[in-house]
């Protein structure tokens, strides 16, 4: 096989990480030549709700005893909403199973975070980032180069055309209603990658502002993504 054969193919599966890598490192850069800034004109918080800084910190000292009761509270209300989402999932079919769980659990958890008591538990959002970079590591340590390499071309294309074309509209729509660059970045990653990257791509911008509505995004093209591709799914096999 040609080395230029060779090549092509083994460039297939890295898409994805084109995009993340971009939006996380470049886009705000790119972005902000044409788009607006993010301006916070109001405490979008709440009046009644202290947010604690803890950027400097990181994770250090994160599981500390003075804050073992918050994350325990944190850890425990997130089990709740696990179940009761895998509960109600169950009663779809398994085809639906996972996405209905998906919804349900995110659905919970925003509704959650609406609660003041919630959102004043201490260090839940570092917490959060943890188990995320637990469960990327996870992932990524499943990952078989070999399987990677023998992505189809027909697949290739078809998630270059979805991933650059959903981000080109995106921004386009963005721009035309001048929505700002933190704001565009974090909805599009959510909508591409899924709401659970929402929360890194609001650390790595350092504005946490955003998460919210870039969960929301999230979990409403899930909404919408899921029916829609079971309508054209059921249109194409009666065709």
């Amino acid at each position: 096989m040609p080395y230029r054969r060779v090549w092509r193919r083994q460039r297939y599966p890295w898409m994805s990480a084109v995009y993340l890598f971009f939006v996380i490192i470049c886009g705000k850069r790119v972005l902000r030549l044409f788009m607006p800034d993010f301006h916070d004109d109001k405490n979008s918080q709440g009046d009644d709700v202290t947010i604690e800084n803890h950027d400097d910190e990181l994770f250090l000292g994160l599981f500390r005893k003075d804050n073992l009761r918050d994350l325990s509270t944190a850890l425990l209300l997130t089990v709740v909403i696990i179940l009761v989402g895998a509960g109600i999932a169950s009663l779809c079919s398994m085809s639906a199973f996972q996405s209905v769980f998906i919804l349900t659990i995110s659905l919970f958890s925003v509704l959650a975070s609406l609660v003041g008591r919630v959102r004043r538990l201490k260090r839940t959002f570092e917490a959060g980032t943890f188990f995320i970079l637990i469960f990327s590591v996870a992932v990524a340590s499943q990952v078989s180069l070999r399987t990677l390499t023998e992505v189809s071309p027909d697949l290739f294309l078809f998630v270059t055309i979805a991933t650059l074309g959903s981000l080109f509209f995106h921004v386009l729509l963005s721009a035309l209603f001048r929505i700002d660059t933190d704001t565009t970045l974090v909805t599009s990653i959510s909508l591409i990658c899924s709401p659970p990257f929402a929360p890194v791509m609001g650390s790595a911008l350092n504005n946490k502002a955003v998460i919210g509505p870039g969960i929301a995004v999230g979990l409403f093209g899930y909404a919408i993504g899921t029916y829609l591709g079971f309508a054209i799914a059921h249109l194409l096999m009666t065709i």
